[in-house]
């Protein structure tokens, strides 16, 4: 009797306003059987964030030696990484259909792009990244043209750290986060299995992008590209 596959590990990544938060609830509605894991902010979460915090100090230690002003920014992130590798190792043991990340690890990494790297940070974080390289079996790119982006910032209820730049700053804002997602997506499909998809949300609903996903992952159709093209693909010129 052959063993049940284990559920998809799949982000969703994306500047903002490129339609993810849209995408993962167009999944749920439309595959019940699919779990998302989007913050660790429950209290079950509190004991891995907690015990990350513990084994990263070290790392924290020479972080606060060489760059005080980037010891918050590496506990948030770094400590939140190795958590959500836990909490969805927990997910993967579970009859899920797929599990879908909203702020994973391409996120997180990404994020911690932008900290000078002593030693110990450096190792930490390549070792999340072949960790996570070995997780990870897909990530979905979401993105449209940077002036769509900057009047969805500016238009929708959320808040958020550029809403009330300007068009420069928006796009300055926007072109970095696509950078640092290009670099994390290309070192993970090196070092790992992850596939690649791309949609671009200019004018293709997230109910129309949930269905092509689920088809691409239930393998009725193919949607994967290669890793090279993926930035061409956050530009907005997926199909």
């Amino acid at each position: 009797m052959s063993q049940p596959r284990r559920p998809l590990v799949v982000e969703v990544v994306g500047p903002a306003g490129a339609g993810k938060s849209a995408l993962i609830a167009a999944l749920m509605q439309r595959e019940p059987s699919i779990q998302p894991v989007l913050r660790l902010r429950q209290l079950r979460h509190l004991l891995p964030l907690v015990w990350s915090v513990v084994l990263l100090l070290p790392v924290l230690l020479e972080v606060y030696w060489e760059s005080p002003r980037s010891l918050r920014t590496t506990l948030r992130y770094l400590a939140r990484l190795q958590a959500f590798h836990q909490v969805v190792k927990r997910h993967v043991a579970r009859p899920w259909k797929a599990v879908v990340l909203d702020e994973g690890p391409v996120f997180t990494l990404a994020m911690l792009s932008g900290v000078s790297m002593g030693k110990r940070f450096a190792r930490a974080w390549h070792a999340a990244l072949d960790q996570w390289a070995q997780t990870l079996d897909a990530v979905v790119w979401l993105d449209a043209p940077i002036v769509v982006l900057a009047q969805r910032i500016r238009t929708r209820a959320k808040a958020h750290e550029v809403k009330e730049q300007d068009f420069a700053a928006i796009e300055a804002f926007l072109s970095r986060h696509r950078r640092l997602f290009d670099e994390v997506v290309s070192e993970l499909t090196r070092g790992g299995s992850a596939q690649v998809m791309a949609f671009s949300t200019e004018h293709v609903s997230a109910e129309e992008i949930a269905a092509r996903l689920m088809a691409v992952l239930d393998g009725r159709t193919t949607g994967w590209i290669h890793a090279t093209q993926a930035p061409g693909a956050l530009h907005g010129r997926a199909p």
